[in-house]
């Protein structure tokens, strides 16, 4: 689930591929993560955020637990799903 990667996502939660472009299931709030763990990494990726978007990247996170605030979450978010967001709350931010 969202808030705790320990326990099943649940029915309709599947992540895609479609044209080149990686989509989030039926569910909201799900979290894609690797079974591998990683120590040092150079994390690359391109960002395709829809208007009032709120989503984020798992950082050292544990696999039990809320990634963004049992491990740390790089914000990705338009400032307009938050006209008030702190800077931690805005694309690039460490989540809080």
């Amino acid at each position: 689930t969202w808030n705790d990667l320990g326990k099943p996502a649940g029915p309709d939660a599947e992540w895609t591929v479609k044209d080149g472009v990686l989509r989030p299931g039926k569910v909201r709030g799900t979290w894609l993560v690797s079974d591998a763990e990683y120590t040092d990494f150079v994390l690359e990726f391109e960002v395709k955020l829809t208007e009032k978007g709120n989503s984020g990247v798992a950082l050292r996170a544990p696999m039990k637990g809320d990634p963004a605030f049992d491990g740390m979450e790089f914000q990705v978010a338009d400032l307009r799903y938050n006209p008030q967001a702190k800077d931690s709350e805005l694309t690039a931010g460490i989540y809080r």
